[in-house]
């Protein structure tokens, strides 16, 4: 098994190293298997080779991941949407427990979306698993002028896996894209996106949840690129860390010069359920052009005493209030995923986690 190491979730502007918090150096095998993946679709598609325009398409991860993807995994075609079109749903379901383990590979799954003028596009994906495997997924999405798309990508993953999500989207003129990012547990999760709002008018809001296990690994790196005029970007994380989780997410608004009227923040809440937890957090703002707005803030740690004395007055107990304020912050991101079916299961799952209460 050849292993190849690279450096992932690069901070686009490091800052002091003995902090560690600029990257992340991971081995992947080179060996990689496409997982089966059950693809439900609604709407009109065309499929195509893929266009090299996506090989431009900045991601999350950053260009080691994008150059192992390109040399090691299987050649992804291109779902197209026709100008114009409404209502399109791809619905991906990725369960590595349908699948044999493997101890000297890695599942991987690539998808690429162009979406074209004037037309929605909305993509579910839920990957599920308890086994011990490795798995990838890339997506690269895009979007013409007065394009719609909403990505949701959950994650219910056991602590036995290992996960690596990587994206990059580009939008045009006017054209809006969600992202919707929810997370269970996972021995290691580490997961990136990378928006460009190239177009004027255009706009990107990024709603990120997470749940550790107790000994979870979680990497993250999110940016928003703004080259267009008058464009919006928001990023919003809202996460629980139990047990001896260690977490680092990378939050970055980058405004290029040329980007007049532009807008945008980021915010980060952190729940604090253990002190033995590491929470490692980069808000960064990059500022080329003066005529824009940006704001950043992360805020992290246990409940306040104030709001623990309020709630066990009223007969609330510690360990319950505690599962009450993670319940609600899990649920605040779930919301915002569109399918009712989905977005009840995850809610239900997350008011029965009883290892909240527990930790």
């Amino acid at each position: 098994m050849e292993e190849n190491k690279m450096i992932i979730n690069r901070l686009p502007m490091t800052t002091w190293n003995r902090l560690k918090v600029n990257q992340k150096t991971v081995e992947l095998t080179n060996t990689l298997q496409e997982a089966p993946a059950g693809i439900t679709i609604s709407g009109s598609f065309s499929l195509r080779p893929t266009d090299t325009a996506f090989e431009s398409i900045e991601t999350g991860m950053g260009p080691d991941f994008d150059h192992f993807i390109s040399e090691n995994a299987p050649a992804s075609l291109m779902y197209v949407v026709a100008p114009g079109t409404k209502n399109n749903t791809i619905t991906i379901l990725i369960d590595y427990d349908a699948m044999p383990e493997l101890s000297d590979a890695a599942y991987v799954n690539a998808f690429r979306f162009f979406v074209s003028e004037g037309s929605d596009l909305t993509v579910l994906m839920d990957v599920r698993g308890t086994a011990p495997v490795t798995g990838l997924t890339d997506v690269k999405i895009l979007a013409q002028a007065n394009a719609n798309v909403t990505l949701v990508q959950t994650k219910r993953l056991s602590e036995a896996v290992r996960y690596f999500g990587n994206a990059g989207t580009d939008f045009g003129e006017k054209s809006n894209f969600e992202l919707v990012h929810v997370t269970f547990s996972g021995k290691e999760v580490n997961e990136g996106c990378t928006t460009k709002l190239s177009g004027d008018k255009s706009s990107a809001r990024y709603d990120i949840g997470y749940l550790s296990g107790m000994e979870s690994d979680i990497d993250q790196s999110y940016l928003i690129r703004f080259t267009g005029k008058n464009t919006n970007g928001e990023i919003y994380s809202n996460g629980v860390l139990r047990g001896t989780t260690r977490k680092n997410f990378r939050g970055t608004i980058d405004f290029i010069r040329g980007c007049v009227g532009a807008s945008g923040s980021e915010k980060e809440d952190v729940l604090l359920m253990d002190d033995t937890v590491v929470n490692l957090t980069s808000p960064l703002i990059l500022c080329g052009e003066e005529d824009v707005e940006g704001e950043h803030g992360a805020t992290l740690g246990r409940l306040a005493e104030e709001i623990l004395f309020y709630l066990e007055a009223r007969g609330v107990s510690e360990e319950d209030a505690y599962k009450m304020v993670a319940d609600g912050r899990m649920a605040s991101v779930i919301r915002h995923i569109p399918e009712s079916q989905l977005r009840s299961e995850l809610l239900s799952l997350v008011s029965e986690d009883e290892t909240i209460a527990e930790s």
